[in-house]
Protein backbone atom coordinates (compact mmCIF):
# COMPACT_ATOMS: atom_id res chain seq x y z
CA UNK A 1 0.00 0.00 0.00
CA UNK A 2 1.12 3.81 -0.73
CA UNK A 3 2.26 5.46 2.16
CA UNK A 4 -0.90 8.47 2.55
CA UNK A 5 -1.86 10.98 5.36
CA UNK A 6 -4.73 13.18 5.21
CA UNK A 7 -4.78 16.95 6.23
CA UNK A 8 -8.18 18.34 7.26
CA UNK A 9 -8.96 21.93 6.21
CA UNK A 10 -11.77 24.05 7.31
CA UNK A 11 -12.77 26.68 4.15
CA UNK A 12 -15.11 29.43 5.11
CA UNK A 13 -14.99 32.90 3.53
CA UNK A 14 -11.23 31.81 3.04
CA UNK A 15 -10.34 33.59 0.01
CA UNK A 16 -7.66 35.77 1.29
CA UNK A 17 -5.65 32.83 2.57
CA UNK A 18 -6.59 29.67 1.31
CA UNK A 19 -4.18 29.40 -1.57
CA UNK A 20 -1.10 29.62 0.90
CA UNK A 21 -2.11 26.89 2.57
CA UNK A 22 -3.35 24.71 -0.42
CA UNK A 23 0.14 25.83 -1.63
CA UNK A 24 1.86 24.88 1.34
CA UNK A 25 0.45 21.00 0.76
CA UNK A 26 1.14 20.98 -2.58
CA UNK A 27 4.72 21.61 -2.08
CA UNK A 28 5.39 19.33 0.71
CA UNK A 29 8.81 17.19 0.35
CA UNK A 30 6.70 14.51 1.25
CA UNK A 31 6.88 11.64 -1.10
CA UNK A 32 3.80 9.80 0.13
CA UNK A 33 0.46 11.00 -1.20
CA UNK A 34 -0.90 14.30 0.38
CA UNK A 35 -5.21 13.67 0.84
CA UNK A 36 -6.13 17.19 1.57
CA UNK A 37 -9.68 16.77 2.85
CA UNK A 38 -11.70 20.72 2.43
CA UNK A 39 -14.59 20.74 4.74
CA UNK A 40 -16.03 23.40 2.45
CA UNK A 41 -18.97 25.44 4.00
CA UNK A 42 -21.47 26.65 1.52
CA UNK A 43 -22.56 29.45 3.35
CA UNK A 44 -19.13 31.27 2.35
CA UNK A 45 -19.64 34.37 -0.20
CA UNK A 46 -16.51 34.75 -1.46
CA UNK A 47 -14.15 32.82 -4.12
CA UNK A 48 -13.07 30.53 -1.86
CA UNK A 49 -14.55 27.43 -3.77
CA UNK A 50 -13.25 28.86 -7.08
CA UNK A 51 -9.46 28.66 -5.46
CA UNK A 52 -9.67 25.53 -4.43
CA UNK A 53 -11.70 24.12 -7.46
CA UNK A 54 -8.10 25.87 -9.35
CA UNK A 55 -6.01 23.50 -7.38
CA UNK A 56 -7.82 20.56 -7.67
CA UNK A 57 -7.32 20.65 -11.53
CA UNK A 58 -4.13 21.35 -11.54
CA UNK A 59 -2.11 19.05 -9.19
CA UNK A 60 -0.30 15.89 -9.70
CA UNK A 61 -1.02 12.13 -8.79
CA UNK A 62 0.46 12.48 -5.43
CA UNK A 63 -1.44 14.82 -4.12
CA UNK A 64 -5.45 14.95 -4.07
CA UNK A 65 -8.02 17.48 -3.09
CA UNK A 66 -11.23 16.29 -2.04
CA UNK A 67 -14.24 19.04 -1.23
CA UNK A 68 -16.88 18.38 1.64
CA UNK A 69 -19.62 20.48 1.08
CA UNK A 70 -22.10 20.93 4.13
CA UNK A 71 -23.97 23.92 5.36
CA UNK A 72 -23.06 26.15 8.24
CA UNK A 73 -21.44 24.19 11.19
CA UNK A 74 -19.48 24.89 14.19
CA UNK A 75 -15.83 24.21 13.63
CA UNK A 76 -15.47 21.25 15.31
CA UNK A 77 -19.02 19.53 13.78
CA UNK A 78 -17.13 20.59 10.92
CA UNK A 79 -14.22 18.16 11.39
CA UNK A 80 -16.44 15.61 13.12
CA UNK A 81 -19.24 15.72 9.93
CA UNK A 82 -17.22 16.49 7.19
CA UNK A 83 -13.16 15.20 7.93
CA UNK A 84 -12.81 12.82 10.23
CA UNK A 85 -15.62 10.67 7.95
CA UNK A 86 -13.60 11.41 4.77
CA UNK A 87 -10.13 10.33 6.14
CA UNK A 88 -8.04 7.68 3.79
CA UNK A 89 -4.52 8.46 5.41
CA UNK A 90 -2.86 6.12 7.91
CA UNK A 91 -1.86 9.79 9.67
CA UNK A 92 -4.14 13.01 10.08
CA UNK A 93 -2.97 16.25 9.84
CA UNK A 94 -5.47 19.54 10.47
CA UNK A 95 -4.62 22.58 8.84
CA UNK A 96 -6.73 26.11 9.34
CA UNK A 97 -7.12 27.81 6.16
CA UNK A 98 -5.02 30.95 7.36
CA UNK A 99 -1.86 28.53 8.17
CA UNK A 100 0.67 26.80 6.49
CA UNK A 101 2.91 24.41 6.79
CA UNK A 102 7.01 24.22 6.15
CA UNK A 103 7.93 22.45 3.13
CA UNK A 104 9.48 19.46 5.41
CA UNK A 105 6.65 19.43 7.92
CA UNK A 106 4.26 16.44 7.00
CA UNK A 107 7.87 14.20 6.30
CA UNK A 108 9.39 15.15 9.73
CA UNK A 109 6.32 14.69 11.73
CA UNK A 110 5.36 11.24 10.16
CA UNK A 111 9.02 9.93 10.63
CA UNK A 112 8.97 11.39 13.81
CA UNK A 113 5.38 9.11 14.55
CA UNK A 114 6.56 6.01 12.82
CA UNK A 115 10.13 6.07 15.18
CA UNK A 116 8.53 6.38 18.35
CA UNK A 117 5.30 4.13 17.04
CA UNK A 118 3.22 7.13 18.32
CA UNK A 119 -0.44 7.41 17.76
CA UNK A 120 -0.92 11.26 18.75
CA UNK A 121 2.12 14.07 18.28
CA UNK A 122 2.14 17.91 18.29
CA UNK A 123 4.52 20.36 17.66
CA UNK A 124 5.21 24.35 18.36
CA UNK A 125 3.61 26.85 16.43
CA UNK A 126 5.62 29.36 14.69
CA UNK A 127 4.18 32.94 14.42
CA UNK A 128 5.52 34.70 11.18
CA UNK A 129 4.09 38.43 9.93
CA UNK A 130 3.06 38.71 6.63
CA UNK A 131 6.61 38.52 4.98
CA UNK A 132 7.45 35.30 6.54
CA UNK A 133 9.35 36.81 9.24
CA UNK A 134 9.87 34.85 12.60
CA UNK A 135 7.92 36.41 14.90
CA UNK A 136 7.42 34.50 18.37
CA UNK A 137 6.67 30.91 18.87
CA UNK A 138 2.82 30.86 20.08
CA UNK A 139 2.71 28.73 23.02
CA UNK A 140 5.53 26.94 24.63
CA UNK A 141 5.68 22.86 25.45
CA UNK A 142 5.55 22.39 28.95
CA UNK A 143 7.86 20.66 31.48
CA UNK A 144 6.10 17.55 31.32
CA UNK A 145 4.24 16.87 27.52
CA UNK A 146 2.72 13.86 29.17
CA UNK A 147 0.32 15.35 31.69
CA UNK A 148 -2.63 14.85 29.40
CA UNK A 149 -4.75 17.00 32.24
CA UNK A 150 -2.46 19.84 32.41
CA UNK A 151 -2.17 19.90 28.42
CA UNK A 152 -6.10 20.07 27.72
CA UNK A 153 -6.50 22.38 30.52
CA UNK A 154 -4.06 25.18 29.77
CA UNK A 155 -4.21 24.49 25.61
CA UNK A 156 -1.04 23.93 25.20
CA UNK A 157 -1.58 22.32 21.53
CA UNK A 158 -2.61 24.16 18.66
CA UNK A 159 -4.75 22.58 16.65
CA UNK A 160 -2.63 23.38 13.45
CA UNK A 161 0.06 21.36 15.27
CA UNK A 162 -1.49 18.16 15.37
CA UNK A 163 -0.68 14.47 14.21
CA UNK A 164 -2.91 11.62 14.76
CA UNK A 165 -2.61 8.34 13.38
CA UNK A 166 -6.10 6.97 12.08
CA UNK A 167 -6.51 4.05 14.78
CA UNK A 168 -6.10 7.22 17.20
CA UNK A 169 -8.74 9.38 15.30
CA UNK A 170 -11.10 6.12 15.08
CA UNK A 171 -11.03 6.37 18.90
CA UNK A 172 -11.98 10.12 18.77
CA UNK A 173 -14.77 9.34 16.83
CA UNK A 174 -16.49 6.46 18.99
Amino acid sequence: MEDRVSVIIRAFNSEKYIEDALKSLINQDYEGVISIIVCYDEGSSDKTLDIILRFQESISLKRVIKIVRHTHLTPFRALQKCGFENVDGEYVFFLDYDNYYPSNYIREVVNEAMKYNASFAFTRALVVDKYGQKLHWLLEIPKNPYDRCRLIKRNYIDTNTIMLKKDCLNDIKR
